[in-house]
């Protein structure tokens, strides 16, 4: 995969500015007989590669969001979730044996 991040939305403008008409799909029949000098040929290029850049991206976000959720789930794993039901009981028992030692907001 590719390590620089890849941004579709300047490949998108690019490609609203330069492609004035529907381009044939890169690879069809239709792409395929046109001439070579033909400018739809070539739109037909531009807009895949606009494509690729899209689902980069996407694939991309994919990625760092899958790493995030297994960093996350990693973190949880570790933490002793009992203990911390444990302090938040404690405090709450507390808080309510002695309500005029609860914080307030100034």
């Amino acid at each position: 995969m590719i390590e620089e991040p890849i941004r579709w939305n300047p490949v998108a403008a690019f490609v609203r500015r330069r492609v004035l008409s529907v381009a044939p799909i890169a690879g069809s029949v239709e792409w395929i007989e046109l001439l070579d000098d033909d400018p739809a040929k070539l739109s037909g290029l531009i807009v895949a590669g606009s494509w690729w850049a899209l689902e980069t991206e996407l694939a991309q976000r994919d990625q760092r969001e899958w790493a995030l959720k297994q960093t996350a789930l990693d973190v949880a794993a570790q933490q002793d979730w009992s203990a911390v039901a444990k302090r938040l009981r404690d405090r709450d028992e507390f808080y309510e044996s002695h309500p005029h030692l609860r914080r307030k907001a100034a």
